[in-house]
């Protein structure tokens, strides 16, 4: 390799410096824009629900109007039962349906009817809790001590007064119920 010589080429460093930095640049905000997009792309998933604390009964709403009532789905469910041209599996599908709808609706109907009994005792949960913090604040009676007789011996005494107590347990609870 006769008269080949190996020459530098001429470098310009500014260029070259400025070449870098784009780079540089480029490379340290490609990531940066993957992980924000992926970052939205997740966002909803993670999001927390907005949970209203007011009690169901509270809120407004409005049955929608297309929804039949229990009546209504039972009539619509001896109509089908009444159908004589229609196919026997056509028949059946349609009263399954129905009997699922009639038996959701009920089911429905005793879940608000307990959510309804739960709110009132909830909300006089504060007044019951008040007649008992009285019933605490009371002294208790003393025993009276001429129902007692001197033949009696300490055991049949402790039973008669647990006996006693007892009772006003059992009048308590009934009376809060």
């Amino acid at each position: 390799m006769k008269g080949f010589s190996y020459a530098r080429p001429i470098r310009n460093e500014s260029a070259e410096m400025n070449l870098r930095s784009w780079l540089r640049v480029r490379v340290a905000y490609i990531p940066l824009l993957f992980a924000l997009f992926f970052w939205f792309l997740l966002l909803p998933a993670y999001a927390v629900p907005t949970v209203s604390l007011a009690p169901a009964a509270a809120k407004a709403k409005k049955p929608p109007t297309d929804v039949l009532n229990l009546d209504q789905m039972r009539a619509k469910r001896s109509s089908v039962e009444a159908m004589e041209g229609l196919d026997d599996s056509v028949k059946k599908a349609s009263l399954g349906y129905l009997d699922r709808a009639i038996q959701a609706k009920t089911t429905a109907e005793q879940i608000e009817q307990d959510t309804k009994v739960l709110l009132d005792k909830v909300r006089s949960a504060q007044d019951r809790i008040k007649k008992l913090q009285a019933e605490v604040k009371r002294p208790l009676s003393s025993p009276d001590l001429s129902r007692l007789s001197a033949g009696m011996d300490l055991t049949a005494v402790e039973q008669k007064a647990h006996q006693e107590d007892l009772n006003l347990v059992l009048a308590g609870t009934a009376s809060l119920k």
